[in-house]
């Protein structure tokens, strides 16, 4: 009888009272929660990354705005190019910062804390190319701007509806 009470008393200390490997603390489990807030934002970031590669290629290849006739005046063309490629670095940064991620969920020896600092450095770099690609568009949109509103028509160019 008294072996059977300390057996009960072990199982139920056993299942409520310790921590099984498989639960994590709840400061753990927060952190995780951040982690994952972190990732879905890197997320985030490289689905509006896409969005303007894509708007500044239909720029390019599109016939609904007016581009300079000269040569030398679309030479500023040139620059999405490099904005292109920041903003493709910035997006490989992007599913670094998911890779950080999974590694902490998957393989046991990754800590939170080097998951956090991962994630941070690589989110911290997503972002700082990001803003350097939308600066070169920046500049490219600067300068047409100004081109489009310094420069007149040419007889019987028709303006789009």
């Amino acid at each position: 009888m008294k072996s059977c009470r300390r057996g009960l008393s072990f199982l139920l200390l056993l299942f409520c009272g310790f921590p099984t490997p498989a639960q994590a603390p709840a400061s753990d489990r927060l952190n995780g929660k951040s982690l994952e807030a972190a990732v879905s934002f890197a997320q985030s970031l490289a689905q509006w990354e896409f969005v303007v590669i894509g708007g500044s290629l239909l720029i390019l290849v599109g016939t609904s705005h007016r581009s300079p006739e000269s040569r030398l005046m679309r030479v500023p063309y040139l620059v999405f190019l490099p904005a292109w490629l920041c903003l493709g670095w910035s997006i490989y940064l992007g599913t670094q910062a998911q890779e950080a991620y999974l590694a902490y969920l998957l393989l046991p020896v990754t800590t939170l804390n080097g998951a956090t600092k991962t994630l941070n450095e690589d989110i911290g770099n997503e972002i700082s190319w990001m803003l350097r690609g939308l600066l070169l568009l920046l500049i490219w949109l600067i300068f047409y701007l100004f081109w489009w509103i310094l420069t007149k028509r040419s007889a019987g160019v028709k303006e789009n509806p």
